[in-house]
């Protein structure tokens, strides 16, 4: 069974920090969003579940399952994501759909590839779609779809993140080792170089406001000052995904070697486990 758990922000150690939402646990959520005040959409389906989205407007009281293709209505959604101006883009199996009214009705604006696991929205305006295909980029809201970064047939683009300077960065796993780890583009995309971390599969990156990245992979978390060149590892968590907000703290979460929640405010030199009680679930979202 998995539970679908919101987090307490201004949270004390001594107590629990997690609280469910009501949602059929029957369903297993594998992506969710929340960045427009009001709205949740859950996207579910893993193990030959029902794969659907679902959204409410009541904090997660009530939901309803939304209509996203009549043609195929049991979609696989990996990712969901809001862009500046508010409009929705879902990435799917080997499509991306786009919605202009918080998903009352969707249209398909890419399709072919494998799975679209992320979608970013870099400062420049660019939309990026990686996962299990070929990098993406669309410089007119996902009208039309670029491939600046033709997969090899066996790489897996976990995750992306922009610097402070017009950079693009990237995290890869290669199940055939030809070039996991971290890849990046100074020119908007057009080219791409895989440096620093070369030989180790690599799943989460972010960047903070001093531009200092970091990164989670099988090796650990690695830090680094200068774009990406040059890496020092850091107190280290078994986490395969990690998201921040706006004033740097992280939040990183295991869901392949085991379960785990964990909490950092300095930017992953040191981490505080978010596992109470309640929460005892892989993380992946």
């Amino acid at each position: 069974m998995q539970i679908l758990l919101v987090f307490i922000a201004n949270f004390s150690l001594a107590q629990n920090i997690w609280e469910p939402v009501n949602f059929p646990d029957t369903l297993g959520p594998k992506a969710l969003n929340a960045e427009k005040e009001d709205i949740l959409f859950v996207a579910t389906g893993a193990d030959n579940e029902f794969f659907g989205l679902f959204r409410s407007y009541d904090d997660g009281n009530t939901w309803e399952l939304l209509d996203v293709d009549t043609t195929s209505p049991y979609i696989n959604i990996y990712t969901i994501r809001y862009n500046p101006e508010g409009i929705l883009f879902l990435g799917a199996n080997g499509t991306i759909y786009r919605s202009s009214d918080d998903g009352n009705s969707f249209e398909q604006v890419y399709s072919g590839g494998g799975n679209i696991l992320k979608i970013s929205f870099s400062p420049s305006g660019d939309i990026f779609a990686i996962g299990w295909s070929d990098i993406l980029r669309s410089s007119d809201n996902g009208n039309t779809w670029d491939i600046v970064y033709p997969n090899n047939g066996v790489q897996y683009f976990g995750d992306m993140a922009f610097g402070l300077n017009g950079e693009i960065y990237a995290v890869c796993v290669d199940f055939q080792y030809i070039g996991p780890g971290f890849y990046r583009s100074l020119d908007g995309g057009d080219t791409w170089e895989n440096i620093g971390i070369t030989d180790s599969w690599l799943y989460s990156i972010r960047v903070n406001n001093e531009g200092t990245i970091i990164v989670s992979g099988e090796m650990g978390n690695f830090t680094s000052n200068d774009g990406g060149q040059s890496w020092t590892p850091v107190y280290s968590i078994p986490a395969q995904v990690m998201e921040s907000d706006a004033f740097d703290n992280l939040i990183g979460g295991c869901h392949i070697w085991g379960y785990g929640c964990w909490f950092s405010d300095n930017w992953g030199e040191t981490w505080i486990s978010l596992v109470d009680t309640v929460i005892n679930t892989p993380v992946n979202f």
